[in-house]
């Protein structure tokens, strides 16, 4: 029994702290949905992906032009020096998807944990779903890629 009770103890620290970060991330995902008058949020969900999936989504975002990895860098603290120039040498070259392999070899390893976060909004009589990807690192660091309708 008093196996048991450390171990219950520290799943209820695992399973709270996981519901803080999809709140978080919920609450991220919403403050970038578009400006739409009259537009309501029906629901919301988090749900646990795969870190090397969502570092993929947040390199699409970069690449869509809604962030910056100078911006990501700033929040994740994953490039070094030696990494941002061998980045930038890439990008001089136009072999852009060498720069993205060198993006997402540096910043996987330092994530902790990835959501899909899916917003049902109403909003001009049409229903639909906003999905964003939220990352995390261990200092508590967390980036939001921008909401895109998926239904």
């Amino acid at each position: 029994m008093r196996i048991l009770v450390p171990a219950l103890a520290f799943l209820c620290v695992a399973t709270s702290a996981e519901a803080a970060f999809e709140k978080t991330c919920i609450l991220a995902a919403a403050a970038k949905l578009p400006v739409i008058p009259g537009l309501t949020i029906q629901n919301s969900t988090a749900k646990s992906i795969a870190v090397p999936a969502a570092t993929e989504q947040v390199l699409d975002d970069i690449a869509a032009g809604n962030n910056t990895i100078e911006s990501l860098n700033a929040q994740m603290l994953f490039m070094d020096d030696k990494t941002n120039q061998t980045v930038r040498n890439f990008a001089g070259q136009n072999n852009y998807a060498a720069a993205r392999d060198t993006l997402k070899n540096a910043l996987t390893p330092k994530l902790t944990g990835a959501n899909q976060v899916d917003i049902d909004v109403k909003a001009a009589g049409l229903d639909a779903t906003y999905s964003a990807v939220c990352i995390w690192n261990a200092a508590n660091a967390y980036v939001v890629t921008r909401p895109s309708v998926s239904k």
